[in-house]
């Protein structure tokens, strides 16, 4: 309940948005917020929200509410109701990871799951985009103005954009992209394909029109 949350396990906010905003509003509160995915491990739970992360504040999916522990086969979706999916903007620059969501792709012309807008200091991680909406430009990370992030243990396909599809989108940014692969043999390069459910970068995987990308840089350091 949003009203009457205190940040504590007995009293949980029912929304991201307003964890974030709680946490970010005094410094002495905690810097992580933990996102449930049910009472148990196993579960599934929907959060259909557009999500603005903040400086220094962390976000990880995944928890049970039963004890607050952590699950490994739980599965937190975050859908945001906006072209630019869960948005990290030039006011951060703190380090500020999100970690263990499913991020869904919202229904516009051009679309990315998250966009990193001129922030710093970025961490996304064990994060899975791989919806497919009907859209013109289809992105799964949008990286823009000077943005850096690290990008690691992740899924992300293009998607089905009828004129691009694009899993990463870097325009005059730095990305840092590292371990997206669910394994490597001896001489360090990875032996799995990129139909596989574990981590994986790729470009459109069906039959359409349009250009893709697994990773376009543009104008990048």
């Amino acid at each position: 309940n949003d009203s009457m949350a205190d940040g504590t396990t007995a009293h949980p906010f029912r929304t991201i948005q307003s964890a974030i905003d709680w946490a970010a509003a005094d410094s002495t509160r905690p810097r992580v917020v933990c996102v449930a995915a049910g009472g148990a491990c196993g579960n599934t739970a929907t959060y259909a929200e557009s999500v603005d992360m903040a400086a220094g504040i962390s976000v990880y999916g995944n928890y049970r509410t039963s004890d607050w522990t952590r699950c490994t086969n739980s599965t937190t979706i975050i859908q945001p109701a906006r072209a630019e999916g869960v948005l990290f903007d030039d006011t951060i620059s703190l380090h500020t990871v999100l970690d263990g969501f499913r991020v869904d792709r919202f229904t516009a012309t051009t679309t990315a799951a998250v966009t990193v807008d001129g922030a710093l200091n970025v961490i996304l991680s064990n994060l899975v985009i791989n919806n497919t909406p009907t859209v013109t430009n289809s992105w799964g990370i949008k990286l823009i103005n000077g943005a850096e992030a690290m990008i690691m243990r992740t899924r992300v396909d293009a998607g089905n954009g009828t004129s691009e599809s694009i899993a990463i989108r870097s325009g005059g940014s730095l990305p840092r992209i590292v371990d997206n692969c669910q394994r490597f043999y001896v001489a360090g390069r990875c032996d799995m394909g990129c139909g596989s459910p574990g981590p994986a970068l790729r470009g459109r995987s069906t039959t359409g029109t349009g250009t893709t990308w697994g990773v376009l840089l543009r104008d990048s350091p």
